[in-house]
């Protein structure tokens, strides 16, 4: 009678599963590699559309602005006064402690009674506006808005100056946009 010896030894089967364990590992190291990568790359083409749509709406109400534009830096508040008798005003707030753009419309009035609650955009790290205003005219011929934007350790910065088409009145605060507006 002959015994079958066909099969694997116990040092071939244990050479052959850490085999597999090393190729498993390194796969593993590809997939995890992989992953950072796309999430890195995905915040980062994510921070730049946030900002880069949020830039473009700003640049459309500023350049479109026919009444008034003010930057009041110690509030971070951009106003935007369009129309004639029935005039619109449009608030975009820096809210630092949530990190968002905010925004708001409504009839303007002196006291302006205008929230900007709605967000505009999230991970805002930095907003500012800067009018070119001329000190004789006190019209501005354009604005340069900047903001800055921050996720995941990725940043983004964008700046733009703004030619302003209609060269409204320029101020550093709603009481003198408002004084100037309504000469």
């Amino acid at each position: 009678m002959k015994i079958d010896d066909r099969g694997f030894t116990l040092v071939e089967l244990i050479v052959s599963i850490a085999l597999l364990g090393v190729i498993a590992l390194a796969a593993a190291g590809f997939l995890v590699t992989g992953t950072r990568t796309y999430a890195s790359v995905n915040y980062s083409v994510r921070l730049q559309y946030e900002g880069q749509l949020a830039m473009s709406q700003l640049q459309n109400y500023a350049m479109e602005c026919s009444s008034g534009i003010a930057w009041d830096g110690d509030k971070s508040e951009l106003y935007v006064v369009n129309g004639g008798s029935d005039k619109i005003a449009y608030v975009f707030k820096y809210d630092s402690a949530n990190e968002q753009l905010l925004f708001g419309s409504g009839a303007a009035s002196q006291t302006l009674s205008v929230t900007a609650d709605k967000i505009m955009a999230e991970h805002v790290t930095g907003f500012s506006v800067y009018c070119n205003t001329n000190d004789t005219t006190k019209r501005t011929a354009s604005a340069t808005i900047s903001i800055t934007m921050a996720m995941g350790g990725k940043s983004y910065q964008g700046s733009q100056t703004v030619a302003l088409r209609n060269q409204p009145y320029g101020a550093t605060d709603w009481s003198g946009l408002w004084t100037l507006v309504n000469k």
